[in-house]
Protein backbone atom coordinates (compact mmCIF):
# COMPACT_ATOMS: atom_id res chain seq x y z
CA UNK A 1 0.00 0.00 0.00
CA UNK A 2 1.34 3.33 -1.04
CA UNK A 3 0.48 6.76 0.59
CA UNK A 4 -1.89 8.47 -1.75
CA UNK A 5 -5.30 10.01 -1.48
CA UNK A 6 -7.92 7.52 -1.16
CA UNK A 7 -10.49 7.86 -3.99
CA UNK A 8 -14.08 8.38 -2.89
CA UNK A 9 -16.53 8.87 -5.35
CA UNK A 10 -16.35 9.49 -9.48
CA UNK A 11 -18.59 10.85 -11.58
CA UNK A 12 -19.03 11.04 -15.89
CA UNK A 13 -20.32 15.02 -16.34
CA UNK A 14 -21.79 16.58 -19.38
CA UNK A 15 -19.11 16.88 -22.27
CA UNK A 16 -17.22 13.94 -21.50
CA UNK A 17 -15.42 14.85 -18.78
CA UNK A 18 -14.56 12.95 -14.93
CA UNK A 19 -14.75 14.57 -11.52
CA UNK A 20 -12.99 12.81 -9.54
CA UNK A 21 -13.49 13.12 -5.53
CA UNK A 22 -10.42 12.54 -3.33
CA UNK A 23 -9.66 12.35 0.63
CA UNK A 24 -8.15 15.20 1.70
CA UNK A 25 -4.82 15.24 3.10
CA UNK A 26 -4.15 17.30 5.78
CA UNK A 27 -0.25 19.19 5.88
CA UNK A 28 2.19 21.37 3.95
CA UNK A 29 3.40 20.51 0.25
CA UNK A 30 7.20 19.87 0.22
CA UNK A 31 8.02 22.83 -1.46
CA UNK A 32 6.19 25.09 1.66
CA UNK A 33 8.43 23.14 4.21
CA UNK A 34 11.78 23.25 2.27
CA UNK A 35 10.80 27.69 1.93
CA UNK A 36 9.56 27.68 5.19
CA UNK A 37 11.27 25.01 7.28
CA UNK A 38 14.83 24.57 5.29
CA UNK A 39 16.76 24.51 8.57
CA UNK A 40 14.31 20.95 9.78
CA UNK A 41 15.13 19.74 5.59
CA UNK A 42 17.65 17.54 5.94
CA UNK A 43 15.82 14.35 6.95
CA UNK A 44 13.15 15.25 4.74
CA UNK A 45 15.41 14.91 1.37
CA UNK A 46 16.26 11.68 1.99
CA UNK A 47 13.11 10.49 2.95
CA UNK A 48 11.52 11.44 -0.05
CA UNK A 49 14.36 9.82 -1.90
CA UNK A 50 13.05 6.57 -0.28
CA UNK A 51 9.40 7.01 -1.31
CA UNK A 52 10.14 7.46 -4.72
CA UNK A 53 12.24 4.19 -5.15
CA UNK A 54 9.06 2.73 -3.47
CA UNK A 55 6.94 3.95 -5.73
CA UNK A 56 9.11 2.45 -8.51
CA UNK A 57 9.63 -1.04 -6.78
CA UNK A 58 5.94 -1.48 -6.86
CA UNK A 59 6.28 -0.62 -11.06
CA UNK A 60 4.76 2.47 -11.60
CA UNK A 61 6.04 6.02 -12.71
CA UNK A 62 4.66 9.22 -11.68
CA UNK A 63 4.88 11.00 -14.76
CA UNK A 64 4.72 14.94 -12.90
CA UNK A 65 6.57 14.61 -9.97
CA UNK A 66 7.83 17.42 -8.31
CA UNK A 67 7.83 18.84 -4.98
CA UNK A 68 4.38 20.58 -4.97
CA UNK A 69 3.01 17.08 -5.65
CA UNK A 70 3.96 15.48 -2.04
CA UNK A 71 2.74 16.38 1.16
CA UNK A 72 4.04 16.31 4.40
CA UNK A 73 1.43 15.32 7.03
CA UNK A 74 1.02 17.15 10.48
CA UNK A 75 3.27 13.25 11.38
CA UNK A 76 5.87 13.72 9.19
CA UNK A 77 5.31 10.98 6.43
CA UNK A 78 5.22 11.93 2.80
CA UNK A 79 1.79 11.36 0.27
CA UNK A 80 1.72 11.78 -3.17
CA UNK A 81 -0.78 13.62 -5.35
CA UNK A 82 -2.31 14.12 -8.59
CA UNK A 83 -1.72 10.60 -10.12
CA UNK A 84 -3.48 10.97 -13.61
CA UNK A 85 0.11 10.78 -15.26
CA UNK A 86 0.71 7.60 -13.22
CA UNK A 87 1.06 4.36 -14.86
CA UNK A 88 2.85 0.97 -14.70
CA UNK A 89 6.19 0.98 -16.54
CA UNK A 90 9.45 -1.35 -15.79
CA UNK A 91 11.33 1.16 -17.91
CA UNK A 92 14.81 1.98 -16.52
CA UNK A 93 14.57 5.76 -18.62
CA UNK A 94 11.35 6.44 -17.55
CA UNK A 95 12.07 6.40 -13.65
CA UNK A 96 15.22 8.34 -14.22
CA UNK A 97 12.96 10.61 -16.00
CA UNK A 98 10.77 10.56 -13.35
CA UNK A 99 13.92 11.57 -10.79
CA UNK A 100 14.78 14.28 -13.15
CA UNK A 101 11.90 16.48 -12.87
CA UNK A 102 11.72 16.05 -9.08
CA UNK A 103 15.45 17.37 -9.32
CA UNK A 104 14.87 20.54 -11.24
CA UNK A 105 11.55 21.16 -9.28
CA UNK A 106 14.02 21.31 -6.12
CA UNK A 107 16.37 22.93 -7.47
CA UNK A 108 14.21 25.59 -8.14
CA UNK A 109 13.25 25.80 -4.68
CA UNK A 110 16.65 26.45 -3.93
CA UNK A 111 18.18 22.85 -2.71
CA UNK A 112 21.70 22.90 -3.20
CA UNK A 113 23.46 20.18 -5.62
CA UNK A 114 24.99 18.44 -2.72
CA UNK A 115 21.58 17.40 -0.88
CA UNK A 116 19.82 16.95 -4.65
CA UNK A 117 22.48 14.26 -5.30
CA UNK A 118 22.03 12.54 -1.61
CA UNK A 119 18.20 11.91 -2.86
CA UNK A 120 19.04 10.85 -6.07
CA UNK A 121 20.88 7.69 -4.45
CA UNK A 122 18.57 7.44 -1.93
CA UNK A 123 16.23 6.88 -4.52
CA UNK A 124 18.18 4.56 -7.14
CA UNK A 125 18.98 2.47 -4.14
CA UNK A 126 22.56 1.19 -6.39
CA UNK A 127 24.51 -1.31 -4.37
CA UNK A 128 26.66 -1.04 -7.19
CA UNK A 129 28.91 1.58 -7.17
CA UNK A 130 29.49 2.16 -10.68
CA UNK A 131 26.52 1.91 -11.60
CA UNK A 132 24.89 4.08 -9.32
CA UNK A 133 27.30 6.91 -10.43
CA UNK A 134 25.60 6.66 -14.19
CA UNK A 135 22.46 6.66 -13.03
CA UNK A 136 22.95 9.58 -11.59
CA UNK A 137 24.98 11.18 -14.52
CA UNK A 138 22.24 10.60 -16.49
CA UNK A 139 19.20 11.90 -14.22
CA UNK A 140 21.71 15.18 -14.12
CA UNK A 141 21.72 14.99 -17.65
CA UNK A 142 17.74 14.48 -18.02
CA UNK A 143 17.28 17.38 -15.58
CA UNK A 144 19.40 19.44 -17.41
CA UNK A 145 17.07 18.70 -20.67
CA UNK A 146 13.57 19.36 -18.56
CA UNK A 147 15.00 22.89 -17.55
CA UNK A 148 15.57 23.75 -21.02
CA UNK A 149 12.45 22.93 -21.91
CA UNK A 150 10.63 24.77 -19.40
CA UNK A 151 12.63 27.95 -19.50
CA UNK A 152 12.04 27.94 -23.39
CA UNK A 153 8.34 27.53 -22.98
CA UNK A 154 7.79 30.09 -20.44
CA UNK A 155 10.26 32.69 -22.58
CA UNK A 156 7.69 31.33 -25.40
CA UNK A 157 4.87 32.50 -23.55
CA UNK A 158 6.01 36.19 -23.28
CA UNK A 159 5.79 36.62 -27.01
CA UNK A 160 1.70 36.23 -26.88
CA UNK A 161 -1.14 37.42 -24.60
CA UNK A 162 -2.21 35.30 -22.25
CA UNK A 163 -3.43 34.29 -18.46
CA UNK A 164 0.08 36.62 -16.88
CA UNK A 165 0.32 38.87 -20.35
CA UNK A 166 -2.48 41.01 -22.10
CA UNK A 167 -2.51 43.41 -25.23
CA UNK A 168 -2.17 47.05 -25.21
CA UNK A 169 -2.48 49.65 -28.03
CA UNK A 170 -2.36 53.35 -27.63
CA UNK A 171 -2.67 55.00 -30.68
CA UNK A 172 -0.53 53.06 -33.56
CA UNK A 173 1.42 51.56 -30.84
CA UNK A 174 0.92 47.85 -29.74
CA UNK A 175 2.65 45.84 -27.57
CA UNK A 176 1.95 43.21 -24.88
CA UNK A 177 1.79 44.27 -20.74
CA UNK A 178 1.69 42.29 -17.65
CA UNK A 179 -2.32 41.15 -16.35
CA UNK A 180 -1.56 43.11 -13.12
CA UNK A 181 -0.79 46.50 -14.98
CA UNK A 182 -3.65 48.08 -16.34
CA UNK A 183 -4.27 49.85 -19.77
CA UNK A 184 -4.78 52.95 -17.78
CA UNK A 185 -1.26 52.65 -16.09
CA UNK A 186 -0.16 52.12 -19.49
CA UNK A 187 -1.42 55.69 -20.97
CA UNK A 188 -0.43 56.96 -17.73
CA UNK A 189 3.15 56.20 -17.77
CA UNK A 190 3.63 57.19 -21.45
CA UNK A 191 1.67 60.87 -20.50
CA UNK A 192 4.12 61.45 -17.73
CA UNK A 193 7.37 59.95 -20.42
CA UNK A 194 5.94 62.67 -22.95
CA UNK A 195 5.85 65.18 -20.45
CA UNK A 196 9.34 64.41 -18.90
CA UNK A 197 10.68 64.68 -22.79
CA UNK A 198 9.03 68.37 -22.35
CA UNK A 199 9.89 69.47 -19.62
CA UNK A 200 13.56 68.38 -18.77
CA UNK A 201 15.18 67.81 -15.49
CA UNK A 202 16.03 65.14 -13.34
CA UNK A 203 13.46 62.90 -14.50
CA UNK A 204 15.19 63.04 -18.00
CA UNK A 205 17.76 59.72 -17.85
CA UNK A 206 19.18 59.91 -21.26
CA UNK A 207 18.15 61.64 -24.14
CA UNK A 208 19.48 61.42 -28.35
CA UNK A 209 19.18 60.67 -31.59
CA UNK A 210 19.04 56.70 -30.73
CA UNK A 211 17.30 56.59 -27.43
CA UNK A 212 14.93 58.51 -24.68
CA UNK A 213 14.80 57.41 -21.30
CA UNK A 214 12.59 58.73 -18.39
CA UNK A 215 11.79 58.18 -14.82
CA UNK A 216 8.08 57.99 -14.03
CA UNK A 217 6.15 57.22 -11.13
CA UNK A 218 2.61 56.25 -11.28
CA UNK A 219 0.52 55.72 -7.98
CA UNK A 220 3.01 52.64 -6.04
CA UNK A 221 4.92 52.16 -9.47
CA UNK A 222 8.11 53.63 -9.85
CA UNK A 223 9.18 52.69 -13.62
CA UNK A 224 12.02 53.75 -16.33
CA UNK A 225 10.44 54.33 -20.15
CA UNK A 226 13.17 53.32 -22.60
CA UNK A 227 12.15 54.76 -26.00
CA UNK A 228 14.54 53.47 -28.98
CA UNK A 229 13.27 55.88 -32.00
CA UNK A 230 16.29 55.42 -34.24
CA UNK A 231 18.78 52.41 -35.60
CA UNK A 232 20.57 51.96 -38.72
CA UNK A 233 19.42 49.73 -42.02
CA UNK A 234 20.89 46.75 -41.34
CA UNK A 235 19.49 46.35 -37.53
CA UNK A 236 15.82 47.91 -38.82
CA UNK A 237 15.92 45.02 -41.53
CA UNK A 238 16.69 42.61 -38.75
CA UNK A 239 14.29 43.77 -36.36
CA UNK A 240 11.65 42.53 -38.96
CA UNK A 241 12.68 38.63 -37.74
CA UNK A 242 14.26 39.22 -34.20
CA UNK A 243 11.40 41.69 -33.17
CA UNK A 244 11.78 45.72 -32.17
CA UNK A 245 14.41 46.33 -29.10
CA UNK A 246 11.29 46.83 -26.64
CA UNK A 247 9.74 43.65 -27.52
CA UNK A 248 13.55 42.07 -27.28
CA UNK A 249 13.89 43.78 -24.17
CA UNK A 250 10.32 42.64 -23.06
CA UNK A 251 11.04 38.83 -23.63
CA UNK A 252 14.87 38.89 -22.33
CA UNK A 253 13.34 41.16 -18.62
CA UNK A 254 10.83 38.24 -18.24
CA UNK A 255 13.03 35.09 -19.58
CA UNK A 256 15.97 36.10 -17.19
CA UNK A 257 13.43 36.36 -14.09
CA UNK A 258 11.76 32.71 -14.91
CA UNK A 259 15.27 31.31 -14.64
CA UNK A 260 15.98 33.13 -11.27
CA UNK A 261 18.82 35.78 -13.06
CA UNK A 262 17.88 39.15 -10.96
CA UNK A 263 17.05 41.70 -13.74
CA UNK A 264 14.33 44.51 -14.09
CA UNK A 265 10.60 43.91 -14.26
CA UNK A 266 9.44 44.45 -17.81
CA UNK A 267 5.95 46.03 -17.24
CA UNK A 268 4.96 46.63 -20.88
CA UNK A 269 6.39 46.92 -23.95
CA UNK A 270 5.17 48.97 -27.66
CA UNK A 271 5.87 49.34 -30.34
CA UNK A 272 5.29 51.13 -33.84
CA UNK A 273 5.57 49.35 -37.56
CA UNK A 274 5.13 50.43 -40.72
CA UNK A 275 4.68 47.52 -43.81
CA UNK A 276 5.77 45.13 -40.98
CA UNK A 277 8.91 47.20 -40.29
CA UNK A 278 9.37 48.34 -36.61
CA UNK A 279 9.72 52.01 -36.80
CA UNK A 280 9.71 52.68 -32.71
CA UNK A 281 9.36 51.11 -29.24
CA UNK A 282 9.68 51.43 -26.15
CA UNK A 283 9.95 49.49 -22.49
CA UNK A 284 8.45 50.19 -19.23
CA UNK A 285 10.74 48.24 -16.26
CA UNK A 286 10.97 48.37 -12.91
CA UNK A 287 13.29 51.51 -11.88
CA UNK A 288 15.63 49.91 -9.66
CA UNK A 289 17.16 53.08 -8.25
CA UNK A 290 18.23 53.63 -5.26
CA UNK A 291 20.51 50.63 -6.35
CA UNK A 292 23.33 52.47 -8.04
CA UNK A 293 25.57 50.74 -10.88
CA UNK A 294 28.13 48.37 -10.38
CA UNK A 295 31.20 50.18 -11.55
CA UNK A 296 30.02 53.10 -8.79
CA UNK A 297 31.34 50.20 -6.16
CA UNK A 298 34.47 49.37 -7.29
CA UNK A 299 36.59 51.58 -5.48
CA UNK A 300 35.02 50.06 -1.86
CA UNK A 301 33.86 46.58 -2.73
CA UNK A 302 36.03 45.57 -5.97
CA UNK A 303 36.81 42.11 -5.01
CA UNK A 304 33.23 40.94 -3.81
CA UNK A 305 31.92 42.71 -6.71
CA UNK A 306 34.03 40.68 -8.94
CA UNK A 307 32.72 37.53 -7.61
CA UNK A 308 29.53 38.64 -7.57
CA UNK A 309 29.52 39.35 -11.64
CA UNK A 310 31.31 35.93 -12.30
CA UNK A 311 28.77 34.29 -10.41
CA UNK A 312 26.22 36.08 -12.70
CA UNK A 313 28.35 35.21 -16.13
CA UNK A 314 28.11 31.63 -14.66
CA UNK A 315 24.32 31.77 -14.28
CA UNK A 316 24.09 33.57 -17.80
CA UNK A 317 26.71 31.22 -19.69
CA UNK A 318 25.30 28.12 -18.25
CA UNK A 319 21.12 28.59 -19.24
CA UNK A 320 22.71 29.29 -23.12
CA UNK A 321 22.31 33.22 -22.34
CA UNK A 322 25.04 36.00 -24.08
CA UNK A 323 23.95 39.13 -22.98
CA UNK A 324 25.63 41.21 -25.82
CA UNK A 325 26.88 44.05 -24.57
CA UNK A 326 28.10 43.70 -21.28
CA UNK A 327 29.73 46.06 -19.05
Amino acid sequence: EFPVPRPIERERLAGNRDLLVLERIAGKPVADVLSEERACSGDLLPELGRAVARLHALGFVHGDLHAGNWIVDPFGDLHLLDLQRTRRSRSARARLRDLADLDFSLQRHGVSLSARVGLRRAALGESRPLEAERKILAIDRLARSRAERHYKSRTRRTRRAGRLYKEVQTGTARGLRLERFSHAEVEAVLEGHCQNLAQGGEAVLKSDSRSRVTAVRIGSHRVVVKEVTKTGLGRTLADVFRGSPGRRAWVAGHGLRARGIGAATPFAFLESRSLGVPRSSLVILEDLRPWCPAHELVPERGPALSRMLLSLLKDLHRHGIVHGDLQ
